[in-house]
């Protein structure tokens, strides 16, 4: 995507155009047992994160940065429980809350039915995205889920594009 800018500071000077290209990063990786909080995927976009109730700060930073060059700038946060537990919560985390062991699941990862420990969630039935909460695939794109906390977006045949955002009829 492309956004063109104009300026003329006074009338005898002719107005001049500059290009700047809004480069999309997407998604940033989710920084397990943490709060991702993000408005925005585009260049300068900042995604803040915050360990969740029961988990604190073990290394990285609390912000990743979107790059002219599509990536996300920075170390995700690795949270660690501050009180360890033994209970066993399949593909998540066990922490202590006000003398509770309880269980705080990986992204992709969700509780279903009287299920105590993390499966599975099917982001193609949900059909939102985990950091925006937008649909998780372009218009036209196939979602495909995976057994392992994510999901992929295809393009069908005869159309272009990532799948994330788009997929384009070929001319």
């Amino acid at each position: 995507m492309t956004t063109e800018l104009s300026t003329t500071d006074t009338p005898d000077i002719a107005a001049s155009t500059a290009t700047l290209a809004v480069v999309e990063c997407g998604c940033p990786l989710q920084a397990s047992h943490a709060e991702l909080n993000l408005t925005t995927t585009t260049t300068g976009s900042v995604a803040t994160y915050r360990c969740k109730k029961g988990f604190q700060s073990a290394s990285g930073t609390t912000s990743l940065t979107c790059g002219s060059d599509g990536e996300w700038k920075g170390t995700l946060p690795s949270c660690e429980a501050i009180t360890p537990c033994i209970r066993f919560c399949g593909f998540g985390s066990c922490f202590v809350d006000d003398g509770t062991q309880k269980c705080d699941c990986n992204t992709g990862y969700g509780f279903f039915g009287l299920s105590q420990f993390c499966l599975d969630v099917n982001e193609c039935e949900n059909g939102l995205d985990y950091c925006l909460g937008r649909p998780a695939c372009g218009s036209n794109a196939r979602c495909i889920n995976s057994p392992y906390g994510s999901y992929t977006c295809r393009c069908p045949s005869g159309y272009t594009g990532d799948g994330r955002t788009t997929c384009e009829g070929q001319v």
